[in-house]
């Protein structure tokens, strides 16, 4: 079976939203990862607010420059220079853009245990059967040790289904 590669939005619980990516490397390994989105879109104005809740819990930070001399600024000072340094989203970390709105990855990786509890399917039932079993019994095998038809089956699936586009976190949000 040839290469593949795919992403695609399969689901939501109460909190986040979930996409799978299949990679299938010809002669090298089969894999299945997520990602995990806070279901909650945020605004630019709530983002902010997020980087100055962040920042002012870095007193510890600023404590430690000022004892080895790095800084002689009040620790409002400080902060307002961390925030002038950088976007509010560097600060957050970790936030893709959603239209106007901007959606945090919370998790990422192994997530079967998040994937098998998905409350919202995309996906069918099925289908979500299906790619959690094979997931967790061939996850970074070769992909001539996986039997054809369990491949072509995964791939099925993920072909059926559209490329992820951050704009269908809307859809949970």
């Amino acid at each position: 079976m040839s290469s593949f590669s795919k992403e695609i939005l399969v689901g939501a619980n109460d909190t986040s939203t979930v996409t799978l990516e299949m990679n299938l490397n010809e002669g090298r390994y089969f894999s299945i990862s997520g990602h995990e989105y806070d279901r909650n879109l945020i605004t630019d104005e709530q983002g902010e607010r997020m980087a100055d809740d962040f920042v002012d819990g870095l007193d510890y930070i600023w404590e430690e420059q000022k004892k080895d001399g790095k800084t002689t600024s009040t620790f409002d000072e400080w902060k307002q220079e961390w925030r002038n340094s950088e976007n509010w989203f560097d600060t957050v970390g970790d936030i893709i853009s959603v239209g106007d709105r901007y959606a945090q990855l919370v998790g990422c990786g192994q997530i079967q245990d998040t994937f098998t509890g998905l409350t919202e399917l995309k996906i069918t039932k099925v289908e979500q059967k299906v790619i959690s079993r094979l997931w967790r019994i061939y996850q970074l095998s070769k992909p001539e040790q996986i039997p054809e038809d369990y491949l072509r089956v995964l791939r099925e699936i993920f072909e059926k289904y559209p490329e992820f586009d951050p704009e269908q976190l809307t859809e949970f949000a």
